[in-house]
């Protein structure tokens, strides 16, 4: 069974929210969803960092509908999107 890696982009609600906080609830929110992860800060404008949130599942039976929703619930966030995906 093959593997699937998508980024979704986090956007923060305000300059001001605390990416740290974003992060650890992000990544405790997807822990069980994927198989590992990755959270990076990409910089977009006037002091706003998106976060690009990097994870890998099994391609038949990962579920990135779950792991938008569980991102989507995570406090201090405005939008969730999904941004590429593909086999590894």
């Amino acid at each position: 069974m093959g593997e699937a890696l998508i980024t979704y982009k986090l956007m923060p609600s305000s300059p001001d929210a605390p990416l740290q906080d974003i992060k650890d609830s992000a990544g405790s929110k997807i822990e069980s969803l994927c198989t590992r992860f990755a959270i990076e800060e990409h910089p977009v404008a006037f002091g706003l960092v998106a976060l690009h949130v990097k994870v890998v599942m099994p391609d038949k039976t990962g579920d990135p509908d779950a792991v938008e929703a569980a991102l989507s619930g995570v406090e201090h966030v405005q939008s969730v999107e999904s941004i590429s995906g593909g086999l590894l």
